[in-house]
């Protein structure tokens, strides 16, 4: 299948500064990371709240890829008042990111980073109690730790002793092994039986790409005036769909190299030859597509 398609940006360019300006937009395709909001995210949500209502600690697992750690930012994000960059309370949730080594001292700074406090340093005894303080004082309901997987043992030993002192739920968002090392690793049998419910973050189904690769087209290329329509044609998205398999990263990034490929074709304006998919993305098919 082919489609010919117009110079994406829908005008003639200046010969002296046609580079300088194709150039911009590659750059702006590549910064952009839109956040599409589908059905997956929604279920994440609700789930979310339940756990918060009900003080219920859990694990949210995904395929690396699937974007779960946005989703979670997004459900921190629509909860949170801030002002003057200072969390106000009562805080509802707190979304906290992991950093390496993953042990005792770094998940209280972490908390502590992600509470905007400064007072992030001393021996796990004194983080300890900070954190504990300030979690009371700023009266969080829901604590979501994301790539837990990172976490060490000792680590996810400290987040339970939060939720069983304050009482405050905890869910760690993190790849599939995660579930694994905490049901059949030693020593974590007490971890395990205090995440006990699972919210599995799910890959794309092909109509959900579809609509992904709409919505990225007009939010990221919203002001070309001759749209590259992917999601108009089912042999593309089908195949996009089968190389990402489904992980809404990779998809972004074969979109990008896309976008990027029709643009560098308008410099050598002369062409008419479409773009061969295959060749953009580096992958060699039975059935090669061409836009």
């Amino acid at each position: 299948m082919s489609k010919s398609i117009q110079q994406p940006i829908g005008r003639k360019l200046p010969v002296e500064n046609k580079h300088e300006v194709i150039q911009a937009e590659i750059n702006h395709i590549l910064k952009a990371n839109p956040f599409i909001t589908i059905e997956r995210d929604q279920d994440l949500h609700r789930w979310l709240d339940k756990q918060r209502k009900f003080q219920l600690c859990g694990l949210v697992l995904e395929d690396q890829g699937s974007n779960l750690s946005r989703s979670c930012y997004d459900y921190f994000d629509s909860l949170v008042v801030q002002k003057d960059n200072l969390l106000l309370t009562p805080l509802k949730v707190l979304y906290v990111r992991t950093s390496l080594p993953g042990g005792a001292n770094d998940i209280h700074i972490d908390i502590l980073n992600a509470l905007k406090r400064p007072l992030n340093t001393g021996q796990l005894r004194d983080l300890r109690r900070r954190v504990r303080g300030t979690l009371k004082s700023y009266q969080v309901q829901l604590l979501i730790v994301d790539n837990a997987h990172l976490l060490k043992r000792k680590a996810m030993v400290e987040l339970v002793k939060i939720y069983e002192d304050l009482k405050i739920p905890v869910v760690m968002s993190g790849v599939y092994d995660l579930e694994e090392r905490l049901s059949q690793s030693r020593g974590y049998e007490h971890i395990n039986n205090m995440f006990l419910t699972v919210h599995n973050y799910r890959t794309l189904t092909i109509d959900e790409v579809t609509s992904v690769v709409a919505a990225w087209e007009e939010e990221v290329l919203g002001l070309w005036e001759e749209k590259l329509h992917l999601a108009d044609h089912e042999a593309i998205v089908k195949h996009l769909y089968n190389l990402s398999s489904g992980l809404i990263q990779p998809l972004y990034k074969y979109l990008q190299q896309i976008a990027i490929a029709q643009l560098e074709n308008t410099l050598a304006s002369s062409s008419e030859e479409g773009l061969d998919i295959d060749e953009v993305i580096g992958v060699t098919r039975t059935v090669r597509i061409n836009l």
